[in-house]
């Protein structure tokens, strides 16, 4: 493929507002059902209401899969990572778009709102990938597209890499992917026994506070529902702890993953990265090594958008994701 490198200004009216799927289908809410029982003959309407669960090393790892009215059995899949100390819905704005062509799986991969079976200390991020792609093999789905934000992000290209035969493409969203020096206060959670005393402390809505501060260039527009979300993903002292765990997981060092940087140089799926210009989380020329390192790239970047693209403009973002997606099935 050859690589595809644009610029994309949102004008002041960016045009249509492609309606939303209901938030419910996005709540990781009990009863959960096992993977076995879901029935892809079923119609939409009803799958669409329930949340799934597979277990995994002992861990309950959750998940929606959403279709569209109207189009039972089965059609291609698009599986999306959330970023850390996110959630599922954070793909909220997006989702209609991908269910034009192809059903979206959401996996809650570190267990959030779920409260079961997360080890002291947590998992390493090769560990939530695979507990990740055990959910598209209990529903017996051999192939699909995978794709996520900031850490989900930089989990799909490990997806692609440890399980090339099952990964078709990828679509990320200011992904996590090279090492750099953590901010401050990622640093403090590091900390034993510092990081706990913080995380504990602090309430929800300081964190999400963070979320919209880092991730949106205009914070106030976060969706209303979506913030309830979060807020809400964020009250359980648990989720905060497992917040904590995700931050010691990651690397830091170039060490550390200098055998997997050199893999996704040779990456051979189709990738397609969006890009917020305005992101102050990522180590900075973070974008301009994902143009010169990935082989099969197709690249947005936009100069008024923050960390979380997909979240602050999803009805510019959106199409874009469904034009590489048709052009990859």
């Amino acid at each position: 493929m050859k690589k595809v490198i644009e610029t994309v200004l949102i004008p002041q009216n960016a045009g249509q507002r492609l309606p939303r799927l209901p938030m419910a289908c996005f709540e990781l809410n009990p009863p959960m059902v096992p993977a076995a029982r879901f029935a892809w003959q079923a119609p939409p309407e009803q799958t669409n209401t329930q949340t799934y669960f597979i277990h995994a090393q002992q861990r309950c790892i959750a998940f929606r899969l959403l279709r569209a009215a109207g189009s039972p059995g089965r059609r291609p899949v698009l599986m999306l990572l959330h970023g850390m100390g996110l959630h599922i819905a954070s793909f909220y704005g997006i989702a209609g778009y991908v269910l034009r062509t192809h059903d979206l799986l959401l996996v809650d991969y570190n267990s959030y709102a779920v409260g079961e079976g997360w080890p002291v200390g947590g998992v390493s991020l090769r560990e939530m990938v695979a507990d990740a792609m055990r959910v598209p093999e209990a529903l017996q789905i051999p192939r699909l597209a995978v794709g996520g934000s900031s850490l989900g992000g930089g989990m799909s290209l490990m997806a692609a890499l440890d399980f090339p035969q099952r990964v078709t493409a990828v679509a990320l969203f200011n992904p996590a992917y090279y090492p750099q020096e953590l901010p401050t206060f990622y640093r403090i959670l590091r900390v034993p026994i510092l990081g706990e005393l913080v995380i504990l402390a602090m309430k929800p809505e300081q964190l999400v506070c963070g979320i919209a501060t880092v991730g949106y260039d205009h914070p106030e527009a976060m969706n209303h529902e979506l913030l309830r979300l979060y807020r809400r993903n964020m009250r359980p002292q648990a989720n905060r702890l497992r917040l904590m765990d995700a931050i010691r997981a990651l690397p830091t060092r170039p060490a550390e993953i200098k055998g997997f940087l050199a893999q996704a140089r040779r990456l051979m799926q189709p990738v397609l990265v969006i890009w917020g210009q305005l992101d102050t989380l990522l180590v900075p020329g973070t974008g301009d090594k994902l143009k010169n390192d990935l082989p099969n790239l197709v690249y947005y970047e936009f100069p008024q958008l923050s960390h979380l693209p997909h979240e602050e403009a999803p009805d510019a973002v959106g199409p874009l994701l469904a034009k590489f997606l048709i052009d990859n099935s």
